[in-house]
């Protein structure tokens, strides 16, 4: 059994498959439960077809199985790991090192060498198919365990930016909530403007004619108001959550960051309160990446939808390049016009949310929270 197990080894290339598995799964468990199983699956097949088509032109080139899956899987390493290979370089604070005209010509050269090194090697690989199956198996079980654990972090705290919910267990109600009688609530956030007594001091600039209006159909404004910090998505769930966010190292990891603040503007303190005080809620917001009330473009939908792209050789391509070429195929200014455009009919979406929210025939009542993208950008 043991010699069976071992010629096996030796003689397949599993790991040529379980690269791919340990691929998406180490970027699943990076942001666990972010993902949708279709999002994942179909990333996963993209690269289990790319593997197969570098299998096809490697098996072309050195005319021998065991050496084109060799070669093959170095080559969607590399490729599938280029973005970690690049920030570390960026991370020792060489900016020649880590340029992308140090960086592509330098691989490109190492990478002939080693295709002309296989093609000529009479090794039988023997034991680096034992070694890397071995590597891989044990990657893949990490992971799998790392899920797990992750799992149960998920069902007991959630992935929030802010999971302690202080204002929510300190609310102690005097008697039991009933719906009967209450208020409707609104909470409209106009992104990126300043306060009237700022824009006065600043710019010379009265917007009264706003917080008039608000102030007559009852509205709270804090005129002295400020942000504490510079995201969105941490200003938000602070303010949902009453309460200032956790210490939040933006240096580490930003993306992850993001994330789990913006799952916090849907699960809180106060999305907590209302729900045991019978409120309906809704939240025409497009800064939440799984907000079932949003159907229009989310803010920043890229650090989703390219999550696992932006981490490959042509993913950062892309995303660092990508845009000196765009110059000279697309029209600029059409380019933003398009975008405009797009923000703007969102906006006329929030919009018309908001007047149908308006509507009389409650039987509970709600809490709307609308996010104006105005006068943020463009």
């Amino acid at each position: 059994m043991k010699e069976k197990l071992l010629k096996t080894l030796q003689q397949k290339p599993y790991f040529l498959v379980l690269l791919p598995f340990f691929f998406i799964l180490h970027g699943y468990n990076e942001f666990f439960s972010f993902f949708s199983l279709k999002f994942t699956m179909l990333h996963l097949v993209v690269i289990l077809v790319t593997t197969v088509i570098l299998y096809f032109f490697s098996f072309i080139y050195v005319k021998h199985a065991k050496k084109a899956a060799f070669l093959s899987f170095w080559i969607l390493l590399f490729i599938l790991t280029f973005g970690s290979i690049h920030d570390m370089l960026k991370s020792f604070g060489s900016n020649f090192f880590s340029s992308y005209k140090f960086i592509l010509p330098f691989s490109l050269l190492i990478g002939i060498v080693f295709l002309i090194k296989v093609k000529k090697s009479t090794s039988s690989f023997q034991r680096t198919y034992i070694f890397l199956n071995l590597l891989l198996f044990s990657f893949i079980v990490y992971e799998l365990a790392d899920s797990i654990q992750q799992f149960i972090v998920y069902k007991k705290q959630g992935n929030l930016i802010d999971n302690r919910f202080t204002a929510f267990n300190d609310y102690q109600p005097s008697s039991t909530p009933t719906a009967t009688g209450k208020p409707d609530i609104y909470f409209l956030v106009f992104d990126g403007m300043p306060s009237t007594k700022a824009m006065k001091a600043e710019w010379n600039y009265d917007n009264g004619l706003l917080d008039r209006f608000l102030l007559q159909e009852k509205f709270f404004i804090s005129e002295d108001s400020k942000s504490n910090y510079n995201l969105t998505v941490l200003s938000i769930s602070s303010t949902l959550n009453m309460d200032y966010t956790p210490p939040v190292d933006l240096e580490q990891d930003e993306t992850k960051m993001y994330f789990k603040a913006s799952a916090s503007i849907l699960n809180n303190s106060l999305t907590k309160l209302l729900r045991n005080e019978g409120y309906q809620q809704f939240q025409y917001q497009p800064v939440s990446f799984n907000n079932k009330d949003w159907k229009g473009g989310l803010f920043f939908e890229d650090m989703l939808y390219m999550n696992y792209f932006y981490k490959t050789l042509l993913g950062r391509m892309y995303r660092d390049l990508g845009w000196q070429f765009s110059k000279l195929f697309k029209n600029t200014s059409k380019k933003y016009e398009e975008r405009n455009i797009k923000v703007e009919n969102d906006l006329h979406k929030t919009i018309e949310l908001v007047k149908a929210s308006c509507s009389t025939n409650k039987k509970q009542p709600q809490f709307v929270y609308a996010h104006f993208v105005l006068p943020h950008e463009p």
